[in-house]
């Protein structure tokens, strides 16, 4: 049914099936929506979808058009639970002639953690699925010698896992810090966990330049506990590739590589896969790219080395499905 702008919604369009949208511009469990067109009245049988700020706490309410406050409910009389409405999803509520009944919400609910913290369950849930992608390692510096490039950083592990819901109730979550770059060896990246349930350590720093037209042996991606994918390892002269986090390129010199190679991508294109940062021409190695990802190493030249690039920090990422 077509409305046209500036009309009103009216109990014909109720009865028609009219269910109308807005956007949640209230507080945390005090939900107010301004349609547009707006109602004339809360009516028995009204349907409203909007989409949420805040996740509720408890008990909440809705203001629609300035008509009043109303009660949200579940089953008919019960007060809403803790997270039975997410933030930033599309719930859907129907008015019962007095109050609004919660009739749908998500079947999906996705956290991300980019920094520590903790994890609780959301009440309704049937089981988890967990992602965790180590620290990338940074890369190594160039010598003080034109031929003396370092390796690139290794790339954070992947590791992953499902869980019944029932098991579970809240879980420290840890997530890897990055390697960091400087004038010797690149730092390895930190861990990152779910609780004790999976674990995927960071990938190992690059090394400096120990010999002519190479770097230091090549970084070692991460490593996963179970059946974890690992990183991409760091590299010398070459692109590399892994589901885990890319590994860095090595850096350039005027002797060997002059054009700094290319830091290694990710296996499959994701925003849980980061590709390794560029190698350098006689430059600061390139930091990494997205989470995981290895550092590319330092360039060398006559003048002087230069400092391996930084590393990308991990994530851990927990899917909630009800």
């Amino acid at each position: 049914m077509a409305i046209a702008a500036g009309s009103t919604i009216l109990a014909s369009d109720i009865a028609n099936g009219l269910n109308y949208f807005g956007v949640d511009t209230g507080a945390v469990n005090a939900y107010v929506i301004s349609p547009a067109p707006a109602i004339t009245a809360y009516t028995k049988g009204m349907q409203f979808s909007f989409v949420t700020t805040n996740s509720n706490t408890g008990g909440s309410t809705i203001n629609i058009n300035g008509f009043g406050v109303k009660n949200i409910y579940k089953n008919v009389n019960q007060v809403l639970d803790p997270g039975d409405i997410p933030a930033n999803q599309l719930i859907e509520i129907i008015y019962d002639g007095t109050n609004f009944q919660l009739v749908s919400r998500p079947a999906t609910l996705a956290q991300i953690f980019t920094t520590s913290g903790t994890w609780t369950k959301t009440k309704g849930s049937k089981y988890v699925v967990a992602i965790a992608i180590g620290g990338g390692g940074a890369g190594g510096a160039g010598s003080v010698n034109s031929a003396f490039q370092g390796s690139g950083g290794g790339g954070g592990a992947l590791n992953a896992g499902i869980f019944p819901a029932e098991i579970l109730n809240t879980i420290t979550v840890t997530v890897g810090a990055n390697g960091v770059g400087g004038s010797g060896a690149g730092t390895s990246g930190g861990t990152s966990s779910f609780g004790s349930l999976i674990s995927a350590n960071g990938g190992t720093g690059g090394g400096t330049g120990i010999s002519a037209g190479s770097g230091a042996i090549n970084a070692a991606g991460g490593t996963a506990t179970g059946n974890g994918i690992a990183g991409g390892a760091g590299w010398l002269s070459a692109a590399g590739s892994s589901i885990g986090g890319g590994g860095g390129g090595a850096g350039g010199g005027t002797a060997s590589n002059a054009g700094g190679s290319t830091g290694g991508t990710a296996g499959v294109s994701s925003i849980y896969n980061g590709a390794g940062g560029n190698g350098a021409n006689l430059a600061v190695g390139g930091v990494g790219f997205s989470y995981g990802a290895g550092g590319a190493a330092g360039a060398s030249d006559s003048a002087g080395g230069h400092n391996g690039g930084n590393g990308a920090g991990g994530v851990v990422v927990v899917i909630s499905f009800f």
